[in-house]
């Protein structure tokens, strides 16, 4: 930037040793080893170069006001570069490596961003904006949305609010993980009568209440269902890497990401509630039509087990397994452990194949004989193994398999 504006006004650039530098820090990387008095220095040098070439640059525009040698973008980066000194700078004055820097910019180009530690295993500080979350029978809302770090245990209260006033109800279950269990939120939602999916604090008793069953299925749901709807959410709606270039497009693509979800779901509500009017478990196609929204466009095997009473009725359905990318890992005592559990007199099982193609493989085949023997065996008859494609589907006792 500076050799251009140097170049432009017809003038000679400043001496500023950018080459040597150069070379030492070269020289400084290629070493295996560091001492912290050489790190010092070399970070030293490379300030004291960095704010002789912002000087210089002032110093241009400020002798060259009509010239128009920098434009409005290049005038942003230098002002960004300026405060990104003064942070780096003071940092390093004060000689402690593990001060936090209030704000700290993290990117030329997107001075916006800053470094959030969530302390992962895999990633401990990640770049991007932070989402707080409310979700309510599976559709997701947000309740805040910010690029510096916060605290969302803190917004528990808020929460609770926004719900209330999305849906005009009162809460009264509530599922979240541990950063929300403070005092001041357990103190919150014991005055509010919530019941919560909070762990008890002090000595573990022994409890069979309804209570403690509730704040179980609650820690479940939220472990499986909403801890699952946000991994959707990051690998299939675009919200994993976020692409846009400026702060108002990354806002709109994170809103568009998490409401585009919500519209599938509705959309999927939509058709299984159409299809549950013709809904007859002696009947293949729909059957398959009733399930096909929940497992058609999945990227891994799901093995979904339905279960009937004497009169063919549905008493419930389950995911028994997921699996791979082209193979479920089932075990038929699984099944029947369910089915007894539940005291089944017949079962359904149906699965699908993120390929699309609905054709049977030879596992298949046999999963669905072994399945079928072991029932005849326990008086719990195997109906039907309907494997599930993209709006194509496959009846293996139409088929004759079985």
């Amino acid at each position: 930037m500076m050799c251009e504006a140097s170049k432009e006004l017809g003038i000679h650039r400043m001496r500023t040793k950018y080459l040597d530098v150069a070379h030492d820090n070269m020289a400084y990387v290629k070493q295996r080893h560091h001492t912290n008095k050489r790190t010092r220095r070399m970070i030293r040098r490379q300030l004291d170069l960095l704010g002789k070439i912002l000087k210089e640059l002032r110093r241009l525009d400020r002798e060259n006001p009509c010239a128009g040698i920098f434009s409005d973008k290049q005038l942003a980066e230098i002002e960004t570069i300026t405060k990104i000194y003064r942070q780096q700078h003071k940092h390093h004055e004060s000689g402690n490596a593990k001060e936090s820097i209030p704000n700290r910019i993290v990117s030329v180009n997107k001075p916006y961003i800053r470094p959030i530690v969530r302390g992962k295993e895999v990633k401990k500080v990640e770049f991007g904006a932070k989402c707080n979350n409310i979700q309510v029978d599976g559709l997701s809302f947000i309740e805040k949305l910010s690029f510096n770090a916060f605290n969302e245990g803190t917004r528990l209260v808020h929460c609770v609010k926004l719900a209330e006033k999305l849906f005009g109800e009162k809460i009264t279950k509530l599922a979240g993980d541990c950063s929300y269990s403070g005092n001041a939120n357990r103190s919150f939602c014991s005055e509010q009568n919530i019941v919560t999916s909070f762990s008890q604090k002090g000595r573990k008793r022994e409890n069979t209440s309804t209570v403690s069953m509730v704040k179980k299925e609650l820690a479940r749901v939220r472990a499986t269902a909403m801890e699952g709807s946000f991994g959707t959410q990051k690998e299939h709606y675009g919200l994993k890497r976020i692409s846009g270039r400026i702060k108002k497009t990354e806002i709109l693509i994170i809103f568009f990401g998490i409401h585009t979800a919500n519209a599938v779901q509705l959309a999927r509500r939509i058709a299984k509630k159409t299809a549950a009017v013709k809904l007859d478990f002696s009947s293949p196609e729909t059957i398959a039509g009733y399930y096909m929204q929940d497992l058609r466009g999945l990227d891994k095997e799901h093995l979904i087990l339905v279960l009937l009473d004497n009169k063919c009725c549905r008493i419930r359905d389950c995911i028994i397994s997921v699996g791979t990318v082209n193979a479920s890992l089932v075990n038929p005592r699984e099944i029947f452990m369910e089915a007894l559990k539940y005291g089944a007199s017949s079962i359904i099982l149906l699965h699908n194949h993120p390929s699309g193609d609905e054709t049977p493989s030879r596992n298949d085949i046999l999963v669905t004989k072994r399945v079928a023997e072991a029932g005849e065996i326990m008086g719990i008859h195997l109906l039907d193994h309907i494997i599930i494609g993209d709006n194509k589907y496959t009846s293996l006792k139409e088929k004759e398999y079985m």
